[in-house]
C-alpha cells in the first residue's frame, strides 16, 4: 500500500479580482513617425488613410505602415491642429488654433484663401458642399473662397458637430444641442438640458448623450433622457468622446478614466490593468475594418486589436512568467504550476496559492494532471503530489517511486499514471509503482514527455532520443532514424494519426519509421521548439522562443500553411515555456509564456471578411516622377491616371502601389502582372513595387491585387493601362521627306532626260560598235593562246618524252642492274609529268585536271614498266568531278608514281594474288584525300619514315610538303599511304 504523507496544514492565498481580462494595444508614437504625442483628433478619409491631428506636431496620415507627418513648414496653418473634415475630390481639412483652415489634395498641403484663424471643430456638408466651421461660439460657413459668419449662437462655446443617420448636421455646447439647415443655413434648436453635455453621438435611429459625471444616456423621440450607462462607471468619469463600431457596440473615452465598451448588456472597461497605455483620453474613432483608435493626452495612439487571445494579465499567479504547467479541471478551476512559486489556482474570482509553506512539499511544479476519478496530480521536485477531497497527499521514493525529481505526468487509457523523473519512468497503476530505467530498457533516465497515440502506444521523449513503448518492449529512435536533436520536450498526434516531436532544432513527423524534419525554410517562425499542441480542427500549435506557429495539415499530414501569431496578433507574450500548454473540453488552447498564460478562445478565431483599399499610388519613368504629359484620362488623389502612354525611348516604368489594410497591414501580401508581356502573376510578395524596363513598343496592362492572410474577402484588383509607341524614324526616313525626294527626283528627271535622250542614243550607237570590234579582237587573242598553250604542253611533252628516251638509250650502255633501276625510276617519273601535259594539250581547260582518267593511264604505264611474274590488279574508286589544279598536278602525280613504283618493286614478292587500291575523295572546299594501298608484304620492320634512307620516300615527303599537305604510312595487311591537301 502506499504510503501518504500527513497533511500539515491547509492555507488559503486568495487574491481578488477587478478584472482577468487582458486586452491587446498597438502604440504609436514620435518614435514611429507620429508628428506629436498629443493626439487631438482621429479621421479616416475616404481614400482609407488614418489622419491623426496633434496638440503641435501638425497632422499625420498613417497608411497602416507608416506615418507621413505635415506641419507648417509643409503649408499646413498651424502645428496645433483641433479639427479635421473631409470634402469632395479627397479634399482633407484641418483647423489649426492659431493659423488659417488648410487641406491636403494630391499630396500637397495649401490653405484656404481666408485667413480666419482659430477654426475649432469642422464638418462638411455634402449634399450643398459646404465647410461649416466653429470659432468659440461663432457659427461659419466657407463661400466664395471667404469665411462668412451664420450668427453668434450664443454665449456657450461651441463643442462640436455630429451627423444624424440621415446626414444632417447637428452641433452643440454645454447644455443645447442644435440643429443647422443647410439649404437655408438656419438654426433650429433640438434640445435643451440643466446638466452639462460633453459628448453627443448619433448611434444608428438613436442620439446618444454624455452628461458631466451622470454616465450616458439615449435621447428618446419625446425627447426625455434614458439611462444607458451608469452603474459601474467612476464617479468623476468626464465623457469625451462617443462612437460605434461595425457590430454595433457602443465605445466612449473619458478623459482620465480609460476607455469602455458597452452592447446594452455588459460594461466593460479597458485601462492600464487591462493593458490600455494611458487613460487620458481625448479621442475615440472606428475606421472601417473595425478597428478601435484612442487618441491618448501625451502617449500617442493606440490600436486596439481584436483578437482571439485572452491574457489573464490582472490574475495573480497565472501572470507569472516562470508557469510551465496548466490544467483546467472538471469544476473550471485553472491549476498552473511555477517554478518557484508552487502552484496558483484561479476559479474566475479568486487566486488560490499552494506553496512549500502550506500544502506543497516544494515550489518547482513542471506538470499537473487530473484523472478520471477527479484527482489532480502534481509534478514537484520533491515527489508526487495528489489533491483529493480537499486535502493534498505526497508520495515519494519511500512510497515506491523511482525519483522525486518529476519532470512530467501524463495518464492514459488504461488509467495508468506515467511519470517521467530525472532517473527514469515509473508507472502508477492500482497504487503500486512500476519503475523503469536502464537497466530496464530505456535508453537514457531523464525523461521530458510522455505521450499515448490513437493505438494505445506510449511515446517518450527523453535527452537521447525518443522511446516506444509497446507490449512491455522499447524501441528507440535518434539520428539513424532522421532524427534532426536527441532531445524530445514534446510529443502529439495529427488527426491521420501521425506523430510529430517538437525538439530543440526542428519539428519531425515520424512517417515509415523514418523522421521528416521541418524548420525556417519550411516556414517556421523558429526551430526552437518548446511546446505542441493540437486543436479540434486538426491544426498544430507550436510555440517557439519567437512566438506561436499555426500548422495546417492536409490528408496526407502535409503542411499547407503556417499561421504565425505574435504580438500584432494578440499573442505578446512571445516566449513560451517548455511544454506550457493545455486544451480543455472547449477546444480552447492555453500557452505559458514569459508574460503569463494566454487562452486562445477557437471560436472567436474566424478570420474577418473586410475588405481594404488598393491604389496605385505612383508611377516613374527611370526611377524618377512621371511627367504629366504621359498620363491621360481623370488624375487620381495620387496625381496619375489610369493610362498612360510613353514614347519608345521611355520605356523604364516603375508602379508603386499601396493596400490600405489598418488592421493587419504585415500580413498584406501582392501579387502583379503587366498583361501581353508576363506570362503568369508575380505571387504573394510584400514588395509595393514593380519595375520593367526596356518594354517593347505595345500594349500592356499593369494589374494588382492585393490579398490579407486576416481577410477571407475577395483580394482586390487595380489596373493601369500602359502603351509603349513605336519608335519614331529619322527625318531622312519620314513619309513626307520621302513624298517630296521622289518629286524632286521626278521633276528633275524629267528636265534632264529630253536633254540626254540624243546624247545617250549617240553613244550607244558608238558603245555598240566599239563592242564589236573589241569581241573580234578578244575572239582572235583566245584562239591565238590556246594555239600557243597547246603548242608549250606539246613541246613540253616532246621534251620529255627525249629525255626519257635518252634514258633508254644510256641504259643499253651499262650492264649494271641497279642503274638500270633507277634509270627505269627516273623514266617513270618523267612519264608521270609527261602524262600531264599530254592530258592537257588533249583537253579544252589548261587550268586543271581530270583525276580519274589520267590515274587510271599512269598506273597502266608504270605496270607495264614492270615485268612482273604475276599480274597486278587494279582497284580505283575515284569520284568522276574530282579535279587538281595545274601547281598541284606534278607533285601529286610524282607521289602517286613513287608509291606505286615501290609497291610493283617490293610489295609482291611471293605472292600470287596482288592488288593495288587508290581511292581519291574531294569535298565542296577542295580538300582532297587520296589512299594508296597495297596487299603486299608490308613494310620491313626496320623502315623509318623520319629518317628514311631511300630517295623515293625522301622524294614524297619532300612533295608532300611543296603540296601543304600530310602523309600518313600505315602497315598492316599491306601498305597503306593516306595523303591529304586542299587544292586551289
Amino acid at each position: 500500500m502506499l504510503r501518504i504523507a500527513p497533511l500539515l496544514f491547509f492555507y488559503l492565498f486568495i487574491t481578488p479580482l477587478f478584472s482577468a481580462q487582458q486586452n491587446s494595444f498597438i502604440q504609436f508614437s514620435v518614435s514611429d513617425g507620429l508628428g506629436q504625442s498629443q493626439v487631438n483628433k482621429i479621421y479616416q478619409d475616404s481614400l482609407g488613410f488614418l489622419w491623426t491631428a496633434t496638440a503641435g506636431g501638425g497632422v499625420s496620415r498613417f497608411d497602416g505602415e507608416n506615418f507621413t507627418s505635415y506641419n507648417e513648414n509643409n503649408g499646413l496653418g498651424g502645428n496645433i491642429v483641433t479639427a479635421i473634415a473631409e470634402g469632395d475630390n479627397n479634399k482633407v481639412y484641418f483647423g489649426s488654433t492659431w493659423g488659417p483652415v488648410s487641406f491636403f489634395r494630391n499630396d500637397k498641403i495649401n490653405r484656404l484663401s481666408d485667413n480666419e484663424t482659430g477654426i475649432e471643430n469642422l464638418i462638411y456638408d455634402k449634399k450643398s458642399k459646404t465647410l461649416y466651421g466653429s470659432k468659440n461660439n461663432s457659427l461659419l460657413y466657407y463661400r466664395g473662397n471667404q469665411w462668412e459668419s451664420i450668427s453668434t449662437y450664443s454665449k456657450e462655446r461651441i463643442i462640436g458637430f455630429f451627423f444624424d443617420a440621415k446626414s444632417q448636421i447637428y452641433f452643440f455646447t454645454n447644455n443645447q444641442i442644435s440643429f443647422l439647415n443647410t439649404e437655408t443655413n438656419e438654426i433650429v434648436k433640438f434640445y435643451k438640458t440643466e446638466k452639462k453635455i460633453t459628448a453627443a453621438f448619433w448611434h444608428n435611429e438613436e442620439l446618444i448623450i454624455a452628461l458631466f459625471n451622470s454616465g450616458l444616456h439615449e435621447l428618446s423621440k419625446q425627447k426625455e433622457l434614458i439611462p444607458l450607462v451608469q452603474k459601474g462607471l467612476p464617479k468623476e468619469a468626464y465623457i469625451n468622446q462617443i462612437t460605434s463600431d461595425l457590430n454595433n457596440n457602443i465605445w466612449f473615452s473619458t478623459f482620465s478614466n480609460g476607455v469602455f465598451s458597452f452592447n446594452k448588456k455588459k460594461l466593460e472597461k479597458t485601462s492600464y490593468r487591462s493593458g490600455l497605455p494611458s487613460v487620458r483620453i481625448n479621442d475615440l474613432y472606428c475606421d472601417n475594418q473595425n478597428n478601435i483608435w484612442v487618441g491618448s493626452n501625451g502617449e500617442g495612439i493606440f490600436k486596439y486589436l481584436e483578437t482571439p487571445f485572452v491574457n489573464y494579465a490582472n490574475v495573480e499567479g497565472l501572470n507569472k512568467g516562470n508557469n510551465f504547467a496548466i490544467l483546467k479541471d472538471h469544476k473550471g478551476n485553472i491549476w498552473t504550476g511555477t517554478n518557484s512559486e508552487g502552484v496558483y489556482v484561479y476559479n474566475g474570482e479568486t487566486v488560490i496559492n499552494h506553496n512549500d509553506k502550506n500544502n506543497l512539499p516544494n515550489n518547482s511544479v513542471f506538470s499537473i494532471v487530473e484523472s478520471p476519478d477527479h484527482r489532480i496530480w502534481i509534478a514537484t521536485r520533491e515527489g508526487l503530489v495528489y489533491f483529493e477531497d480537499e486535502k493534498f497527499k505526497t508520495l515519494t521514493t519511500k512510497d515506491g517511486l523511482i525519483d522525486n525529481a518529476i519532470n512530467c505526468l501524463y495518464y492514459d487509457k488504461q488509467d495508468r499514471l506515467w511519470i517521467g523523473t530525472s532517473k527514469g519512468l515509473s508507472i502508477l497503476e492500482n497504487n503500486q509503482f512500476t519503475n523503469y530505467g536502464t537497466d530496464n530498457g530505456l535508453i537514457n533516465k531523464t525523461i521530458h514527455s510522455i505521450y499515448e497515440d490513437r493505438r494505445g502506444i506510449i511515446w517518450i521523449g527523453t535527452s537521447d532520443g525518443l522511446m516506444k513503448y509497446y507490449e512491455e518492449n522499447f524501441r528507440k529512435y535518434g539520428g539513424v532514424d532522421g532524427l534532426c536533436n536527441s532531445y524530445v520536450g514534446s510529443i502529439t498526434e495529427d488527426n491521420n494519426g501521425v506523430l510529430w516531436v517538437g525538439t530543440d532544432r526542428c519539428i519531425s513527423k515520424l512517417v515509415n519509421e523514418r523522421f521528416i524534419p521541418y524548420t525556417e525554410k519550411d516556414g517556421l517562425n523558429s526551430t526552437i521548439i518548446y511546446l505542441m499542441n493540437k486543436d479540434n480542427q486538426g491544426n498544430l500549435w507550436v510555440g517557439t522562443n519567437k512566438g506561436l506557429d499555426k500548422i495546417t495539415l492536409n490528408e496526407k499530414s502535409e503542411i499547407t500553411n503556417i499561421e504565425f501569431f505574435g504580438k500584432n496578433e494578440g499573442f505578446y507574450g512571445i516566449e513560451n515555456n517548455t511544454r506550457g500548454t493545455y486544451k480543455d473540453k472547449e477546444g480552447n488552447l492555453y500557452f505559458a509564456t514569459i508574460k503569463g498564460i494566454f487562452k486562445y478562445q477557437s471560436k472567436d478565431a474566424n478570420k474577418k471578411d473586410f475588405c481594404f483599399p488598393l491604389y496605385i499610388n505612383n508611377i516613374k519613368l527611370f526611377l524618377n516622377p512621371i511627367d504629366s504629359i504621359y498620363l491621360f484620362g481623370e488624375i487620381s488623389p495620387f496625381g496619375i491616371t489610369d493610362s498612360v502612354i510613353l514614347p519608345a525611348e521611355k520605356n523604364h516604368v516603375t508602379f508603386e502601389f499601396i493596400g490600405l489594410d489598418l488592421k493587419s497591414s504585415e500580413k498584406v501580401t501582392y501579387s502583379y502582372k503587366l498583361e501581353n508581356f508576363d506570362s503568369t502573376w508575380f505571387e504573394n510578395t510584400t514588395s509595393q513595387y514593380a519595375v520593367y524596363s526596356n518594354l517593347p513598343p505595345g500594349n500592356y496592362t499593369f494589374l494588382v491585387k492585393a490579398q490579407s492572410k486576416e481577410s477571407t474577402s475577395i483580394p482586390s484588383v487595380v489596373s493601369c493601362y500602359l502603351k509603349i509607341e513605336e519608335s519614331l524614324p529619322p527625318f531622312y526616313l519620314r513619309w513626307w521627306f520621302l513624298l517630296l525626294c521622289i518629286v524632286l527626283t521626278i521633276s528633275i528627271i524629267y528636265n534632264i532626260l529630253g536633254l540626254k535622250n540624243k546624247a545617250l542614243r549617240i553613244s550607244k550607237e558608238e558603245l555598240e560598235e566599239k563592242i564589236k570590234e573589241r569581241t573580234l579582237e578578244i575572239t582572235k587573242q583566245n584562239k591565238e593562246k590556246t594555239v600557243l598553250l597547246q603548242e608549250i604542253h606539246h613541246r613540253v611533252k616532246n621534251n620529255l618524252q627525249i629525255i626519257n628516251s635518252l634514258f633508254n638509250i644510256q641504259a643499253h650502255y651499262t650492264n649494271s642492274d641497279e642503274t638500270k633501276v633507277i634509270f627505269r625510276e627516273s623514266q617513270n617519273r618523267i612519264l608521270s609529268m609527261s602524262k600531264i601535259h599530254q592530258s592537257l594539250y588533249e583537253s579544252n581547260d589548261f587550268s586543271k585536271l581530270n583525276l580519274k582518267s589520267y590515274i587510271t593511264t599512269l598506273v597502266t604505264d608504270i605496270n607495264a614498266s614492270y615485268e612482273l611474274s604475276e599480274s597486278v590488279k587494279l582497284d580505283l574508286n575515284i569520284e568522276e568531278e574530282i579535279t587538281i589544279d595545274l601547281d598541284s598536278l606534278i607533285p601529286f602525280a610524282l607521289i602517286t608514281n613513287e608509291i606505286i613504283s615501290n609497291s610493283l618493286k617490293y610489295a609482291f614478292k611471293g605472292q600470287t594474288e596482288n592488288k593495288i587500291s587508290i581511292e581519291i575523295k574531294q569535298d565542296v572546299n577542295k580538300r582532297t584525300e587520296i589512299r594508296i594501298s597495297d596487299n603486299g608484304i608490308g613494310l620491313p620492320s626496320n623502315f623509318n619514315w623520319e629518317n628514311p634512307t631511300s630517295m623515293g620516300v625522301d622524294l614524297i615527303k619532300t612533295l608532300t610538303n611543296q603540296l601543304n599537305g600530310t602523309i600518313k604510312v600505315e602497315s598492316k595487311n599491306g601498305t597503306h599511304y593516306l595523303l591529304d591537301f586542299v587544292s586551289k
